[in-house]
């Protein structure tokens, strides 16, 4: 066992460092078996310039694809259509299959490819359901849906990066509520914002348990697809209930990333706060000076926690 990693579990053990940021310096440091450039952006080729290089031919592409859609698609056949996006969708496929991921301009630059991949997909499939299902417009959204979670999927296990998390959960979340919507049209639309509210709660707790890496970002993302259900269940006859599932949310965000030290948390539950406290503000007092005076208190007891808890820790750290 090499020095640095005696020092990493010496560090994770008395709580200097979480379990992330140890695998963070793990990552960084390579394996004690590996040469110290074997991780390297030169080592692999994969440079910023090439990163960058990569970058701009995707935006090419997609400009491309703006294009033919616009000027050019409107005028082919349905098989056109098709074999046109499934052509440049299988361009982003191939190309993210070939570039190397043992660096992280790699690992950036394969997660962007597959990311527009999945759209890729989406618009293929989209454009075949569409002659299939010329009446149904929720089945071909589900159709291009399900079949951007497929790919999605598939691409996340292969990568495991940030944007591939993101762009799984999107997928579940959209196929999820477009399958409500085939089965029942007249679905009231607090159930499609419970719905996404469940799959960020559980996206939270996998992404926290190491079941849906990286884990900051995908208890983040799911931290939003919550706050975000909440708001959509907030709507007519369900507004109270969805207010009251919207602060329970962000308490539990709150107290989530103070605890485990996550900023990502704290913003997404600081978001959370502005966006539900004026809500409930004008439920209860249903006063615009009334509302501006709760946001004071609020934002006034916020700055006294953090402030408060700042010095404890201080202390805590002092003795």
């Amino acid at each position: 066992m090499s020095d640095w990693e005696k020092k990493v579990r010496e560090w994770h053990a008395v709580g200097l460092i979480s379990e992330d940021q140890a695998a963070s310096i793990r990552a960084h440091e390579g394996s004690m078996d590996a040469p110290e450039l074997l991780d390297s952006d030169e080592a692999t080729g994969v440079t910023a310039a090439v990163e960058a290089v990569g970058y701009l031919g995707g935006a090419l592409a997609v400009a491309a694809a703006f294009f033919f859609m616009s000027e050019i698609i409107p005028d082919l056949s349905e098989v056109g259509q098709v074999g046109l996006a499934g052509l440049l969708t299988a361009v982003f496929i191939a190309a993210g299959a070939f570039v190397r991921k043992s660096s992280p301009a790699g690992r950036r630059l394969k997660s962007v490819l597959w990311a527009a991949s999945v759209v890729g997909t989406a618009a293929t499939v989209g454009l075949l359901a569409t002659g299939l299902f010329e009446d149904n417009a929720a089945a071909v959204a589900l159709a291009a849906s399900v079949s951007a979670l497929v790919v999605a999927a598939i691409t996340w296990m292969m990568n495991k990066s940030a944007l591939g998390n993101v762009m799984l959960l999107f997928a579940i979340i959209g196929s999820t509520t477009l399958l409500i919507a085939v089965l029942n049209d007249n679905t009231h639309g607090s159930f499609y914002g419970l719905a996404v509210w469940a799959i960020g709660v559980a996206w939270m707790v996998l992404s926290w348990g190491g079941y849906t890496p990286p884990a900051r970002p995908g208890m983040v993302v799911g931290s939003v697809a919550a706050l975000v259900g909440a708001q959509i269940t907030a709507t007519d006859s369900f507004r109270l209930h969805g207010l009251i599932l919207g602060v329970i949310t962000v308490m539990l965000i709150l107290i989530s990333g103070a605890r485990l030290e996550r900023i990502g948390l704290l913003i997404a539950g600081a978001i959370g706060v502005v966006v539900f406290s004026v809500q409930v503000a004008l439920k209860i007092f249903g006063s615009e000076l009334a509302v501006a005076v709760a946001l004071v208190v609020i934002a006034a007891l916020l700055v006294i926690g953090a402030v408060a808890a700042s010095r404890r820790r201080k202390g805590e750290m002092l003795q």
